[in-house]
């Protein structure tokens, strides 16, 4: 529901709570409204609201954490070290790139990216990165918060239907019944079908 609630993302396209491999206990897709061939420092902090958005929804509506939101907080603890190490998006670090791509391999275990910097700096990353992402999850809690109902609404319908397409997403997302989309779908496809049955 972030996504929705924050101006310029991608549309949502599906959501199901159908478990997605490992722990994930459901997902959202998105389409992209248009290719790109870089991302600004907004659209990557806008990112990281909508991967912390599930962890905040437990948190808010049953009171509880679990391990569901494991691969969103790995992909968003990710966009944070990269804003700070690689993209120079940090104000305190600068415009510097932090540790190289080189790989190192020791006693079997791969670093993926080579350290060159000193303890205080690697302190002050994880500072900031903790920043980062603390800004991200107390800007999702604030928009889940003013939009509970819609995220009620929407999860009463994801318990029933388990699998929500985007024209029911958004119908949802502003009030309207459900059955009514439903219905418009069905007309839809019945609308399809007779046309690819008049061109044979």
């Amino acid at each position: 529901m972030t996504a929705r609630l924050i101006p310029g993302t991608d549309p949502v396209h599906l959501v199901t709570i159908i478990p997605r491999g490992g722990m994930a206990g459901g997902f959202t897709a998105y389409i992209p409204d248009e290719d790109v061939n870089y991302v600004t420092k907004k659209q990557m902090e806008d990112r990281l609201v909508i991967l912390l958005g599930g962890r905040v929804s437990e948190a808010l509506i049953l009171g509880d954490i679990s391990t569901g939101a494991q691969n969103d907080i790995e992909r968003a603890t990710k966009i944070a070290r990269q804003m700070v190490t690689h993209y120079g998006m940090n104000e305190k670090l600068g415009p510097m790139t932090y540790g190289t791509d080189e790989e190192e391999v020791f006693l079997g275990r791969d670093f993926g990216r080579g350290r060159n910097y000193s303890e205080e700096v690697a302190a002050t990353i994880d500072s900031e990165m903790r920043k980062i992402i603390d800004k991200a999850y107390n800007t999702a809690e604030d928009l889940i918060e003013k939009n509970i109902e819609k995220l009620h609404r929407i999860a009463q319908a994801l318990l029933e239907k388990e699998t929500l397409d985007a024209k029911e997403f958004e119908a949802l997302f502003l009030g309207e019944e459900l059955e009514n989309v439903i219905e418009d779908n069905i007309e839809e496809q019945n609308e399809n079908n007779n046309e690819d049955n008049i061109e044979e």
